[in-house]
């Protein structure tokens, strides 16, 4: 009797213990179903709560397809699904945008939606207007569903840019309803491309593993002698672009040979060039500024002779350019070498790749593109040239290039994005003047803007590590 009340009681522990590990066991796929649960059900609360079923339903759809698509056991299917529908989702916010239809755009928030966080977070914000559904769908888009499954692919960053820029040309249109007119959007494409320009060639530095600092004080040096030249001389349209070209691209040569061949880190170097060529360019300058500035430069300036279709040709011009090195960046044996350089130059000197030959090309590239941004920054400003130009270009094409996706220890970036991080950079500071904010302002927001995308870059990193 006792062995059989013994065995019984032996034999209630294993139960118990059994079923203790099956509801442990069962533990993530009951979590599953309950975040599943509050995905649909806060969704459809808060359309019914606010009035806005339609949009209730099109939201809770799209939170369980974003949850569906960051839950690891289906990364494999749902990654596909959640590049497709993230990029759908861009495309369809810059269709949108333009053609001012906020009915295409609530369709295609139904595709992605809003997290459970964004569904919770609209209680709070009171009563919605017609955008509601809008600006929960471009917040959406913005948001990495899956961040390990972009980790090797290049446009993830290039999505997140472009659903961020969306979200903040919807909200400076809501606020500021002239911010989408042509006198509006122009000046910003004409502003975008000196720094996008100049982020090309910073890109394939940074890629390399190096930094160049002076560009700043490289533009002024080409930005005064082109200047000089135009009112003295008064050279042609080429001439002038040929000169700021050549001047720029001896400036980048100094760079290289020093970086190079000198085997210092290029952070140094360049800040001291840095210096070197502010005192250049205050010794062409004189004592004063340049005044009585033709307007031979028109082609590349805010004016109608600036402009084909509507489209600023400073901006065009930066646009084939970007385009041309994303193809030698990726669809070349050399574009394919700066990777290499900047990812372990030790290795890439024993594969044959020469290494010192890259970081001056690199470094040249960048300057022959300093020179022709100087043009476009001569164009942008009036018959005076002060001397102030080029001053903290270097920090805005840096953050241009960071926020873009470039990794700053090399090995890795995209030029593509970097035209991106400019364009987002200049949307911030244009903003924030026609809100009548601060413009100390701007530089927050783009600091906040440096942060998230090192952050995004260090998860990359971490994600490529756990693979």
């Amino acid at each position: 009797m006792r062995a059989t009340d013994g065995g019984g009681g032996i034999g209630a522990t294993r139960a118990r213990r059994s079923a203790a590990r099956l509801w442990a066991s069962t533990r993530p796929r009951r979590w599953r179903a309950v975040r599943a649960g509050a995905a649909i059900a806060i969704p459809l609360v808060t359309g019914a709560v606010l009035g806005h079923v339609a949009e209730g339903v099109q939201a809770a759809l799209g939170s369980f397809v974003a949850l569906y698509a960051s839950d690891a056991p289906y990364r494999r299917r749902a990654r596909r699904l959640a590049e497709a529908a993230l990029l759908l989702a861009a495309v369809t916010a810059l269709g949108t945008v333009v053609a001012g239809s906020v009915l295409a755009t609530c369709v295609a928030g139904g595709v992605v939606g809003a997290s459970v966080t964004l569904g919770a977070l609209a209680l709070r914000v009171g009563p919605p207007r017609e955008y509601f559904v809008l600006l929960v769908f471009l917040i959406a888009t913005a948001l990495p569903v899956d961040p390990g499954a972009w980790a090797s692919r290049g446009t993830g960053q290039e999505i997140v840019l472009v659903g961020v820029i969306a979200l903040l040309w919807v909200a400076l249109w809501l606020s500021t309803p002239a911010f989408m007119t042509g006198g509006s959007i122009q000046p910003l494409l004409v502003a975008t491309a000196p720094v996008a320009l100049v982020g090309v060639g910073m890109t394939i530095v940074i890629i390399t593993g190096g930094i160049d600092v002076s560009v700043g004080a490289a533009i002024m040096v080409c930005s005064v002698l082109t200047a000089k030249l135009l009112v003295d001389a008064e050279v042609s349209l080429g001439m002038a672009v040929l000169v700021a070209v050549l001047a720029g691209g001896l400036l980048g040569l100094v760079n290289g040979v020093l970086i190079a061949y000198g085997r210092v880190h290029a952070i140094i170097i360049t800040f001291g060039t840095a210096n070197l060529f502010l005192f250049l360019g205050l010794q062409i300058f004189g004592s004063g500024t340049v005044n009585g500035i033709p307007g031979t430069l028109g082609f590349f300036g805010r004016g109608p002779d600036g402009r084909t279709l509507g489209i600023p040709h400073a901006f065009l011009i930066t646009l084939l350019i970007t385009a041309a090195a994303w193809w030698y960046l990726r669809h070349t044996a050399g574009g394919r070498h700066f990777f290499a350089v900047g990812g372990d130059a030790q290795a890439a000197r024993l594969a044959g790749v020469r290494v010192q030959r890259r970081v001056l090309l690199a470094y040249v590239l960048t300057g022959l593109l300093v020179g022709l941004a100087s043009c476009f920054v001569i164009a942008q400003g009036t018959s005076t040239l002060d001397q102030s130009v080029g001053s903290g270009k270097e920090l805005a094409v840096i953050a241009a290039v960071v926020i873009g996706g470039t990794s700053i220890m090399g090995g890795r970036g995209s030029v593509l994005g970097t035209l991106l991080g400019a364009l987002l950079v200049q949307s911030v500071a244009s903003g924030v003047t026609q809100l009548g904010w601060s413009s100390q302002l701007s530089d927050l927001f783009v600091g906040i803007f440096i942060i998230v995308a090192v952050g995004a870059d260090l998860l990359r990193a971490r994600a490529r590590r756990s693979r």
